[in-house]
């Protein structure tokens, strides 16, 4: 029984493994700036909390936010999560709607202990999706050129290896890192299409930047009790400034003048190479990163917290351009409560209830306008019977973005499914 349990796990890892590096996780119109939409690192509990996690502790799940919680993990216990999320949104303008949604593996992850005082994680998740299509007709020159079509589309993104470590000191402090491998592709074409009857050709530009490297990011967590039924928790994270190796590779072509919109160009097409370029030994700066938290346990039943993290993006480069980036910080709120974990008889006592709500001021600024995201979210913890595993259950309702200055407004809604399957290790049963 354990056997197979254990043949099944890795079997879904393969699976999940492959999916994840090759999914598209958005389709918003501002991934198109900096490295794109980045991920919230909100494995399973957190993401119903408002996606605050620098002060959570639990060995039922592995928190990758700090990895200073790694020694919450039991030092008997083997921990696989993984997570699945679906994505509505509806774009606004002033002139136009349009909805779309997004459904993918959000992360895999594992969690395990190497001494009674060092435990470890693994696991692989995105760092930041690029994923959109923009289309505008417009004329150019008063008609000296005639009628146009511009495209935009854009795909890829950065995907996250990560190994952790964290070690207990003196039972009330630990302290973690992550070292992560970075890497993945990100593709961007502007197509610029004529009429069937107009004399000129279209033109289109590709660029691609691939990258891979090595990051590391820290975390620190005392915890304490104030009495036999209050305990608290505070917490710092870090990430140093980081060059990421980066190659370029950019290609403009003219084309037979169409209609059609291809998403790479096409040889058979292509009547001239108006320019080519590729340096291979180019870099994407990433910013120094701080985050505060903190959480307050009542009695084992109710948990409540939050964070405060600040990134200074305006001093980051992206193939040494700034991108229209800013600096950012974000501000998270959540809670739980469990009305009763050790319940034999009532299931919905062992249920765990969460709360929680965000603010963000993003990476990003346009005309003057830092893009703002804030919402709410809400879920649960739903205990799987006979075991120390967990279903969690969480929806997200929130907004980014403004209709002012001809920008995009989007409203979305987000559920997430994560599973935390734990299991002893180490132990070798006579009876199955």
């Amino acid at each position: 029984m354990q056997q197979t349990y254990k043949i099944s796990l890795f079997l879904i890892a393969l699976f999940i493994t492959g999916s994840l590096s090759s999914q598209n996780n958005t389709s918003s119109p501002y991934s198109q700036f900096g490295v794109g939409d980045l991920t919230n690192k909100n494995f399973g509990w957190s993401s119903a909390m408002g996606g605050m996690g620098y002060g959570l502790r639990s060995s039922q799940h592995i928190n990758f936010k700090n990895p200073a919680s790694y020694t919450s993990i039991d030092s008997m216990s083997f921990v696989f999560a993984f997570g699945v999320k679906s994505k509505i949104t509806k774009y606004k303008t002033l002139s136009d709607e349009i909805t779309n949604d997004n459904t993918n593996l959000s992360f895999i992850s594992i969690g395990f202990p190497i001494t009674k005082w060092l435990k470890s994680s693994v696991g692989l998740l995105p760092y930041s999706s690029i994923g959109y299509t923009i289309k505008d007709k417009d004329a150019l020159s008063d008609n000296l050129y005639g009628d146009c079509t511009k495209y935009n589309f854009g795909e890829g993104g950065i995907n996250e290896f990560y190994i952790g470590n964290s070690i207990e000191l003196f039972k009330k402090l630990s302290l973690g890192f992550n070292i992560s491998y970075l890497f993945g592709t990100m593709e961007q074409i502007r197509s610029l299409f004529f009429d069937e009857s107009s004399e000129y050709l279209a033109t289109q530009r590709q660029d691609i930047i691939r990258l891979n490297d090595l990051h590391i990011n820290c975390g620190v967590q005392y915890y304490n009790k104030i009495n036999d039924k209050i305990k608290y928790t505070i917490a710092l994270t870090f990430e140093s400034k980081n060059k990421v190796k980066a190659s370029y590779e950019s290609l403009t072509v003219t084309t037979r003048s169409t209609s059609a919109f291809y998403n790479e160009i096409n040889e058979s097409h292509v009547e001239a190479i108006i320019n080519h370029v590729y340096e291979e030994n180019d870099q994407i700066l990433l910013p120094n990163s701080l985050g505060f938290g903190f959480t307050l346990n009542f009695d084992e039943k109710l948990t409540v917290g939050g964070d405060y993290s600040f990134q200074s993006w305006s001093n980051s480069r992206i193939l040494g351009k700034t991108d229209s980036l800013v600096n950012s910080n974000s501000f998270c709120l959540g809670m739980e409560y469990t009305p009763g974990r050790k319940s034999l008889t009532k299931y919905y006592k062992r249920v765990n209830y969460r709360l929680g709500g965000h603010y963000t001021n993003s990476y990003i600024q346009l005309f003057d306008e830092q893009i703002k995201d804030f919402g709410v979210s809400f879920g649960f913890g739903l205990p799987i019977k006979r075991t120390n595993s967990l279903v969690n259950l969480s929806f997200d309702l929130g907004k980014r973005g403004t209709t002012d200055n001809n920008l995009i407004l989007e409203n979305y809604g987000i559920i997430s499914l994560n599973v935390s399957l734990s299991d002893i290790w180490f132990v070798k049963r006579k009876f199955d």
